[in-house]
């Protein structure tokens, strides 16, 4: 499926984009009804959506439009400067496998949709960038993300590694299993570059300077 998916990656489609810092109320309420819509039931309302993870310091909320205003996407990137990360109120056990005083960042809350003028997937690979350029800029050590069963496999699939014993429940979104997965920021570009070319020249080659929020 990923294989699939990834054919349909379009660099010209995801210049197109526009990508906001959410700090108004038109883009948390629009940020939140993407959630709503892409959490089906996990949530008793949109504005439910919006968690404390989302006001915490060096945490910033992104929001994905087309350029004719439509909400297409958001993700949550959340640093480790100032205290835990999301997951680590989950699973901890993936700190102690990974060398001490690195720093995180985590990608959480990614959801995206697609109309007449972007598939999801160019959203989602968008989204990632985003995270993934910022965490570079950064000089973070590793990128955090966890899915569910179904989602993970795009995670290796970009070069994710996955530690022991990082199977967790998470309470809000059904008691559905998930697990913890990596990305080694000083090896990423050479490993997604052996893996798929396609993939390195959209992460790494295509400039995209619409995805630059920072």
């Amino acid at each position: 499926m990923f294989e699939q998916n990834l054919k349909l990656l379009s660099s010209t489609d995801a210049a197109n984009l526009l990508l906001f810092k959410v700090t108004d109320f038109e883009s948390k309420k629009a940020v939140c009804e993407l959630r709503f819509r892409g959490y089906k039931g996990m949530f008793p309302s949109p504005e439910s959506t919006w968690e404390h993870w989302d006001d915490t310091e060096f945490s910033t909320v992104l929001l994905a439009t087309t350029r004719e205003g439509s909400a297409v996407g958001t993700i949550r990137i959340l640093e480790s400067f100032s205290g835990p990360l999301e997951i680590d109120a989950y699973c901890e056990g993936y700190r102690s496998q990974l060398p001490a005083r690195s720093t995180f960042i985590e990608g959480a809350r990614l959801v995206a949709t697609h109309n007449e003028s972007i598939t999801k997937f160019t959203v989602q690979a968008s989204l990632w960038k985003s995270a993934y350029r910022y965490a570079l800029n950064r000089k973070i050590d590793y990128l955090i993300a966890w899915a569910k069963k179904g989602p993970d496999r795009a995670y290796k699939y970009l070069c994710f590694r996955e530690p022991g014993n990082s199977e967790f429940k998470h309470k809000q979104l059904g008691n559905i299993s998930h697990r913890v997965f990596y990305l080694d920021l000083a090896k990423s570009e050479k490993e997604i570059k052996s893996k798929n070319l396609h993939l390195w020249c959209f992460f790494h080659r295509d400039q995209h300077r619409n995805l630059i929020w920072y």
